[in-house]
């Protein structure tokens, strides 16, 4: 008896990520849109995303996902981008500190994600 492989597709799910302009975050974002979930790439206005032509540029680079504009590393800026009531089901970060010197680290590493759970637990995201 000869058996077919099994496949499992998971349900779509929506999921906000930080740190999609990253190289890990690019991948991470594609992976996400090409597998059919709903993504929200919550990006840095300084990524160079203030203008149409370099907002386009970063749509071709992460695939077919949202991207809304804010400071990851900023808890009120995350709260102001009213999560709540969204359908997240999912927060995935892949923000990193740039330096790796103690207080780049301390500043992203931990606290930032510190907040961005937080702020996620505040607006219902369950995972």
């Amino acid at each position: 008896m000869t058996s077919q492989p099994r496949t499992y597709q998971s349900p779509k799910k929506r999921v906000l990520l930080l740190g999609a302009t990253g190289t890990i975050g690019r991948a991470t974002a594609r992976a996400l849109a090409a597998r059919g979930d709903d993504v929200v790439c919550f990006v840095r206005s300084s990524s160079a995303v203030d203008t149409d032509g370099a907002r386009h540029r970063l749509q071709a680079k992460l695939g077919d996902v949202d991207i809304r504009l804010g400071e990851a590393a900023d808890p009120k800026s995350l709260r102001s981008a009213d999560l709540r009531g969204e359908g997240f089901d999912a927060l995935v970060s892949c923000l990193a500190s740039r330096t790796g010197a103690p207080k780049d680290a301390w500043a992203i590493d931990y606290q930032a994600h510190a907040d961005a759970l937080a702020v996620a637990k505040e607006a219902g995201i369950p995972q």
